[in-house]
């Protein structure tokens, strides 16, 4: 059960907030008509049973909370439960999770003010990667709910602080820990971002979060068609990130990506940045130089170049396009 419930001593005003749009996401384990994650008649309540058979399944889905009433609201209670217990611990097999549909963490007093909504997001999932031991021995039905109690808002009431990812392909340098440039151009989805630029298969990606940029990716696609004319490459849209990690005003390495044993300024996101690269290349179309003084990898096959190092530098190229993060983490796309 997914409840709402909240209550004001105002008078003459109206007090309205239910949930709406539930959306199941693809990939999620199947459920009868009766079982699967609906919205009541009251407009309180989100009703699901599901059964895990295998570690991987998932059941996830998104609902709006909205605030049709003349009140502010605000969180009061948090309220969790599998199988009509409160969930204080998880079997040792589930991973349960509550948050905002862009993975914010809800909090007490996150305010909802009147004629707007929160999108939430709920996931139950079966973990890969446990021990024989740890697995049911029976299957398991579940039984969850998750309610929030919302009250009037007051002084206390916070606003939610959301991250929000842009695509850009602007040649105006955006920099991680700063505003985004009012003149920077950006785009809501990836394939804006590759359209604006020929088509070309990259872009930047920026996490945004109170006007802040808090990361930045490089993000790249392998094509279909690139997979069929170079072996050892897999399909998909792949984001390698970069890092601030050298402080431009002080002129040298942030003291904590200073490894004195190696002299490296290294970012700690080098191995999976190599780790992507390789999956999405293949070996055969990489140079690694991950045992050098300075790691990196190079990955290249015809119409696409995209490289990483380990002092956080992580650069692409498309024909005469190119995009790259630098390590002091000022990222930005040009055509050369």
């Amino acid at each position: 059960n997914l409840t709402i419930t909240g209550t004001t001593s105002i008078q003459d005003s109206k007090w309205d907030i239910h949930w709406n749009n539930v959306v199941i996401t693809e990939g999620s384990v199947s459920t009868s008509n009766a079982d699967k994650a609906t919205i009541d008649n009251t407009k309180t309540t989100v009703n699901y049973n599901i059964v895990l058979d295998k570690p991987g399944d998932f059941y996830e889905f998104t609902v709006d909370a909205v605030n049709e009433g003349t009140i502010d609201g605000m969180i009061d209670v948090i309220s969790s439960k599998l199988n009509n217990v409160e969930i204080t611990t998880l079997p040792a097999y589930l991973k349960y999770s509550v948050t905002y549909s862009d993975d914010t963490e809800l909090e007490e007093n996150h305010e909802l003010k009147a004629n707007e909504s929160e999108t939430y997001k709920v996931r139950i999932e079966f973990k890969r990667n446990i021990a024989a031991n740890q697995l049911p021995e029976t299957t398991q039905t579940l039984n969850l709910s998750f309610s929030i109690t919302y009250k009037q808002a007051d002084g206390n009431a916070v606003e939610p602080s959301h991250e929000r990812y842009v695509y850009t392909v602007s040649e105006m340098g955006t920099t991680i820990g700063q505003a985004m440039p009012s003149s920077e151009e950006y785009y809501s989805s990836a394939a804006e971002s590759i359209a604006a630029f020929d088509n070309k298969p990259l872009y930047i990606k920026h996490t945004i979060k109170e006007g802040i940029v808090t990361e930045s990716y490089l993000e790249f696609v392998i094509t279909p068609e690139m997979t069929s004319a170079n072996s050892g490459m897999t399909a998909g849209t792949y984001a390698i990130r970069g890092l601030k990690v050298y402080d431009k005003e002080r002129g040298d390495c942030k003291e904590e990506y200073y490894d004195a044993n190696t002299g490296e300024c290294s970012s700690p996101y080098y191995e999976e940045n190599r780790e992507t690269l390789l999956r999405a290349f293949g070996k055969i179309n990489c140079t690694d130089n991950s045992s050098s003084a300075y790691s990196s990898i190079y990955c290249y096959v015809p119409g696409l170049r995209v490289s990483a190092f380990s002092y956080s530098y992580v650069d692409a190229r498309s024909d005469n396009y190119f995009c790259q993060v630098d390590d002091d983490g000022t990222s930005f796309c040009s055509n050369e």
